[in-house]
């Protein structure tokens, strides 16, 4: 069993202007970042977009795509130096992660469907009965969290290989 803390997340008020560009080419390019990291390769080819992609100031949520960009960015380099279990070869999917977070970025990716493809278990609701009904229907190997607190909890799941915990600095 590991356990990995990962980099404090940074969140920045705005975008530098390398980060123009579609979102999701940001999570693609973090992607290509670390070939076992599943969390952010295995990653839907449609997520959602702006009700028109040529109006960079489309809000979601009170925040333009623009926003969403320098939140992918710091998503990306908290998982860059995780190593995450690899597809083996007699599996062509990555290993199941459960995506169990409190912080609302994450959820909002999830929701726009950046995440969640290619074997990926991404859950967000806080309750230890959810995350126990996800793990029967479909065991994962990794959880990455911002909770701390359920740490306890995930220790107790059989076949558990790993834990990542997210911490989050304004």
């Amino acid at each position: 069993m590991h356990t990995i803390t990962a980099p404090p997340i940074t969140t920045r008020k705005r975008l530098p202007s390398a980060l123009a560009g579609n979102m999701w080419q940001v999570f693609h390019e973090c992607a290509q970042l670390h070939s076992n990291a599943v969390a952010v390769s295995a990653i839907s080819s449609t997520p959602s977009k702006p009700t028109s992609d040529s109006a960079p100031s489309h809000q979601l949520h009170g925040h333009t795509w623009a926003d969403y960009a320098v939140h992918a960015t710091a998503w990306r380099a908290a998982f860059s130096p995780c190593i995450f279990a690899s597809a083996t070869a007699c599996c062509s999917k990555p290993d199941a992660i459960l995506l169990h977070v409190h912080m609302s970025v994450v959820c909002t990716f999830v929701n726009m469907g950046v995440l969640g493809a290619g074997g990926v278990a991404c859950h967000w609701r806080r309750e230890p009965h959810e995350v126990q009904y996800i793990w029967n229907c479909m065991p994962f190997k990794w959880v990455v969290t911002d909770t701390a607190a359920d740490l306890s909890f995930y220790l107790a799941l059989p076949g558990l290989e790993g834990i990542l915990v997210l911490t989050h600095n304004e």
